[in-house]
């Protein structure tokens, strides 16, 4: 060892999640911002099952919450039970089950 700093190769990264979605145990974080769900490949969370639309729907992050859309799914969005209204911003709390198909899928808020 000569005594110097090896140079860092990626700068650190910070993570700015305020909250994850639990999908079949695999969590995806939810930052500022929008994430599109569905089957698709080209969305942000791919959720693999034949009753989930291509683009089923968004996750919306902003300073006031987090915020669950269906986009105008094929065979709709369930959220605790109810079927939620195509392209209504609904508000996500901390125990909140949606229900995509035959998927059932939590959150969970940073604490």
């Amino acid at each position: 060892m000569s005594g110097r700093t090896a140079v860092i190769q990626a700068a650190p990264t910070v993570q700015n999640a305020v909250a994850w979605l639990i999908v079949n145990g695999e969590e995806f974080s939810l930052e500022p911002g929008k994430h599109s769900f569905g089957r698709r490949t080209d969305n942000d969370i791919v959720i693999s099952d034949p009753y989930v639309s291509g683009k089923h729907g968004e996750i919306e992050v902003d300073d006031s919450g987090v915020y669950l859309t269906d986009t105008g799914s094929s065979n709709g969005t369930v959220l605790n039970d109810a079927k939620i209204a195509q392209n209504q911003k609904t508000q996500l709390q901390k125990d909140d089950v949606i229900k995509l198909g035959e998927k059932v899928i939590t959150i969970r808020f940073k604490e």
